[in-house]
């Protein structure tokens, strides 16, 4: 587990991009935008981001996955709303 969070926190921009493209449709669609641009910001900033120390990414990194996770339930909900109307 931790070698694999370890590969993900050498890599902001990756997990900047991630977390901004999952969050877009959510924001646009759904009234979870309150959680879903705080996300997209915090992507913004992993994109300019340079790996020094582990410790200062934790926690960002981690509310980040969160993030991809919740972005993406969230798209999929809003999916199939858009499809349904």
């Amino acid at each position: 587990m931790s070698n694999w969070f370890d590969r993900i926190i050498k890599k902001p921009r990756a997990l900047g991009i991630t977390a901004i493209a999952l969050n877009l449709i959510p924001t646009w669609w759904t009234f979870f935008f309150f959680i879903t641009i705080p996300i997209i910001l915090l992507g913004v900033v992993f994109l300019f981001l340079k790996p020094r120390t582990k410790a200062v990414y934790e926690v960002p990194a981690g509310i980040l996955i969160f993030g991809i996770g919740f972005g993406l339930l969230m798209s999929v909900v809003s999916i199939i709303e858009i499809v349904q109307i």
